[in-house]
């Protein structure tokens, strides 16, 4: 199906903002730096599965930064349902971060394409409450193809769907005098599921939250 005007805007858009930025250097987000019960290797899309008030989207920008810091490229923050709140993502916005704003859910997914297969890009951030098994798969292609990183925010109501992420994070809030946040993996295509972490931030902090894994018995 050919383009749209707004689609050709949108990938017009993200090309001219990456002319300045060096190809990213594929880089997979280990486990215990990205505070995860496991790694995310190059080139793969990730699911977070969560409530938006869960802390998903601080652990999604946390993994982006890691890859971003170790291996060069820009991120793309891709937000139709005006997810970002700039100032409380300020530690996460660097003079390279590319918003994007697709108006409709078509667009949406065309930005998502287009920016996991940019070679300039290390990470890809936002929410996608609906995507087909088709289109889901497409995202993955384009993530293989470039060694970016897709890292997708969906509704829990999704768990158990077909889906061709590489793995899916369950997100629950956990009872603290932090943001406690358990992450388990629900879905993985090595079939390694079960695996969990609790990890805590303070919330208020107004800088770079510093997570920590703590015992899951804590």
């Amino acid at each position: 199906m050919p383009a749209t005007p707004r689609q050709h805007e949108l990938v017009s858009h993200l090309r001219e903002q990456l002319r300045a930025v060096a190809p990213a250097r594929p880089i997979a987000i280990e486990a215990e730096r990205g505070c995860l019960p496991t790694a995310i290797p190059a080139g793969a899309c990730v699911e977070f599965l969560a409530d938006r008030s869960s802390g998903a989207l601080t652990l999604a920008l946390l993994a982006a930064r890691e890859a971003r810091a170790r291996g060069g490229g820009a991120l793309v923050l891709i937000d139709r349902a005006g997810l970002f709140y700039p100032p409380g993502i300020a530690w996460a916005i660097t003079p390279d971060t590319i918003l994007l704003h697709p108006q409709t859910a078509r667009d949406e997914l065309w930005a998502w394409r287009e920016a996991l297969a940019c070679p300039g890009v290390s990470a890809v951030v936002g929410e996608l409450a609906r995507v087909a098994p088709k289109a889901s798969r497409s995202l993955q292609l384009a993530a293989e193809a470039s060694g970016a990183v897709g890292l997708i925010l969906r509704p829990t109501t999704v768990r158990g769907h077909p889906s061709w992420a590489h793995t899916q994070f369950l997100v629950t809030a956990s009872p603290g005098r932090l943001r406690r946040v358990k992450v388990e993996v629900t879905h993985s295509i090595d079939q390694r599921t079960g695996a969990q972490v609790f990890v805590e931030w303070d919330d208020a902090a107004e800088q770079l939250p510093t997570p920590r894994v703590v015992p899951v018995a804590a």
